[in-house]
């Protein structure tokens, strides 16, 4: 396999702009198959404005953004996740008015012929999805340590058992991409230990390629195969995250921030 098959998410040339302001210039970005991706920066460094590019929530104004060589800029951000793509937030968007066996359930949309929520005809091949959608939810709700929840609703949980159900609900779309934006924050030192182990598990024995963004090395330093940092909307760094907390620019970047 050439180095260009192994590379699943390639960004080139992304350039974005609010109001005049620059916020990235000439960003690029590989992310190889069955790799854990980390996008590191300060603050206002740029990498939620990229991650929001390569979901959709952003439309850059220049460059290049494939998915295993599918352009996803020519899709509206609805799209994206029938190409393989999903993504959590910051701060977990759940339907509050949803258990969370059912905001877990809608993650696999996609994966059920006529959709999980949208069709109304009951077709067998859309019952047996749906069964075989509600064994898969089971099953990683378990995982997750939330089986005991599946009939709560979310707004009713610790704030980080709501991140899980968001990372669970996004895991049961079978992504080709697992992005996570800031899956440590606003996490207990024990909770930041269960979730690097259970994001290894989502590599090593389900197989996924993820990119994450987080401020700190310090997380991803135990859990990254590379990292790409980012300062002012350029990259400064692509190297394994050990190698990168090292470089004289990282540290006169973070300006002494714990890294």
């Amino acid at each position: 396999m050439t180095i260009t098959d192994d590379v699943l998410l390639r960004a080139r040339n992304v350039s974005l702009s609010f109001s005049g302001l620059r916020v990235l210039d000439d960003v690029h970005l590989d992310v190889r198959r069955g790799a854990i991706h980390g996008l590191l920066g300060p603050n206002g460094a740029g990498k939620t404005s990229l991650f929001n590019c390569i979901s959709g929530l952003y439309r850059p104004q220049n460059g290049t953004i494939t998915l295993d060589g599918e352009e996803l800029l020519t899709h509206r951000p609805h799209a994206l996740a029938a190409l393989g793509l999903a993504r959590t937030f910051q701060h977990p968007a759940l339907d509050p008015h949803l258990t969370v066996l059912e905001n877990v359930l809608i993650g696999a949309d996609t994966r059920i012929p006529g959709g999980y929520l949208t069709s109304a005809l009951r077709f067998p091949a859309v019952r047996r999805g749906e069964r075989e959608a509600r064994r898969r939810a089971a099953d990683l709700l378990e995982w997750a340590g939330l089986a005991d929840d599946a009939d709560e609703m979310p707004n009713s949980l610790p704030y980080g058992s709501q991140k899980l159900i968001e990372l669970v609900r996004a895991v049961m779309s079978e992504p080709r991409l697992l992005m996570l934006d800031e899956p440590a924050g606003g996490l207990s030192h024990g909770e930041i230990e269960k979730l690097s182990e259970r994001i290894l598990t989502l590599r090593d024995d389900f197989g996924f390629t993820i990119l994450l963004v987080e401020h700190h090395l310090g997380f991803v330093g135990g859990i990254t195969d590379i990292v790409d940092i980012l300062v002012e909307g350029h990259n400064i760094v692509t190297a394994p995250a050990a190698e990168a907390q090292k470089h004289p620019a990282v540290i006169e970047a973070y300006l002494g921030q714990a890294v």
